[in-house]
């Protein structure tokens, strides 16, 4: 997947590598990723692509989460974002409310949300098992 150094001077902090994944054209590959470790979105970000290349060294494949999404009246909600709290792990719904994506295994909560209906955040239980999920408006 990459490489990921982390260096310290003083009391500044670099996280440095280079992540092939994240290239968009083949020169992208050889240019370096510097990354404020103070920055929410980039840690998480971090996070995923950490635990996602820890479970391929050690041969584990993540673990496949799959579920519905529907509101109050039982009608399946498209589009819905399902996402993996503190990474940036995301999938949608299809025309059936339905999911199904591969979370890291360090996951402890996903995030269901859709426009006009509030947001719900369940704890990952394992076993991983089929979930049905009610979006209130």
């Amino acid at each position: 997947i990459g490489q990921i150094d982390l260096r310290m001077a003083g009391n500044e902090k670099t996280i440095e590598g280079k992540l092939p994944f994240l290239a968009r054209a083949q020169e992208d590959f050889k240019k370096a990723l510097a990354i404020d470790p103070s920055n929410e979105t980039a840690k998480a970000s971090l996070r995923y692509a950490q635990d996602y290349e820890a479970a391929v060294r050690k041969g584990i494949n993540p673990n496949e989460q799959k579920g519905v999404v529907r509101d109050s009246a039982g009608q399946p909600i498209a589009n819905a974002s399902v996402k993996v709290k503190d990474t940036a792990a995301e999938t949608y719904t299809n025309t059936r409310g339905e999911f199904k994506f591969e979370i890291p295994q360090a996951s402890e909560a996903l995030i269901i949300s859709a426009p006009g209906y509030q947001s719900k955040e369940l704890p990952v239980v394992r076993p991983l098992k089929p979930i049905n999920v009610v979006l209130d408006k």
